[in-house]
């Protein structure tokens, strides 16, 4: 039900995740640099109306869109560009009236490659690469599965905490 951007590989990529949701029962479409520009406009058009909730492209919605209704992005392509990465999922990141949150599904295993998007990075003239960081550093909940910062001592999602077996007394 919410509204949803998937960024695919390719074309083929992108047809068959659209048959996976319609399978599903969900109302999705897809584009890509061949969409002629009036399908194009009816499509987002759809989407932006809540008539569709699941908008699958590549290379078309990764930069210069703006819906910020979007609360969900699919990340099914991997990316070696931290530029693309961030841009991809700011697509949900935007405020929006009622919106109270964003997800990020990511398939493509992105945010362990560029770190999660909301980090900090530092840029600076001084030789130091944009980007340069520590590893990911996460764990996952095992109740609900979203992966949180390893500080932390319980998952700020649904409040699991992990248990810690005791230690052995070597004597």
């Amino acid at each position: 039900g919410r509204k949803t951007i998937v960024f695919a590989v390719d074309v083929e990529h992108s047809k068959l995740i659209v048959e996976a949701f319609r399978a599903a029962g969900i109302v999705a479409e897809h584009l890509d640099g061949n969409t002629p520009g009036e399908e194009r406009r009816a499509v987002l058009e759809r989407w932006e109306l809540g008539l569709t909730t699941v908008v699958s492209n590549c290379m078309v919605l990764a930069e210069g869109f703006d819906l910020p209704e979007l609360e969900v992005a699919v990340l099914a392509a991997p990316t070696a560009s931290l530029c693309k990465h961030i841009q991809t999922v700011g697509r949900i990141m935007r405020a929006a009236r009622g919106k109270t949150g964003c997800l990020v599904l990511d398939h493509a295993g992105n945010h362990h490659v560029h770190g999660l998007v909301t980090r900090r990075i530092e840029y600076s003239l001084d030789g130091q690469v944009a980007g340069d960081r520590d590893p990911l550093n996460m764990k996952r909940c095992a109740q609900c599965f979203l992966l949180y910062e390893m500080h932390k001592a319980a998952c700020p999602e649904c409040g699991w905490m992990p248990t810690r077996k005791p230690r052995a007394l070597v004597g």
